[in-house]
């Protein structure tokens, strides 16, 4: 049974930012996906699309929980950096 890891980005990030980690982990025999949260699929370098400030973290929980259920097995689960404060 191979070991899967689903690495999750932080707030201002992509799949873009897992790119060493993935690499060395699947060098590891870990089969590794880095889904894009919900309208994080553009270049960083852009202005952000307008959904992205009515997307909760529920919404992002739904999502990934959503593609978790299509793995073969349970994941092992990275996250880095979405801090949720009440303003």
């Amino acid at each position: 049974m191979k070991k899967i890891i689903v690495m999750i980005h932080g707030m201002w990030g992509g799949s873009w930012y897992w790119k060493n980690f993935k690499q060395y982990f699947e060098e590891k025999g870990y089969q590794c996906h880095t889904p894009d949260l919900r309208f994080h699929d553009i270049d960083p370098k852009k202005e952000p699309t307008p959904g992205l400030g009515t997307t909760s973290l529920l919404d992002y929980a739904h999502d990934l929980e959503k593609f978790i259920r299509t793995l073969d097995e349970k994941p092992l689960l990275m996250g880095h950096s979405m801090d949720c404060k009440k303003i």
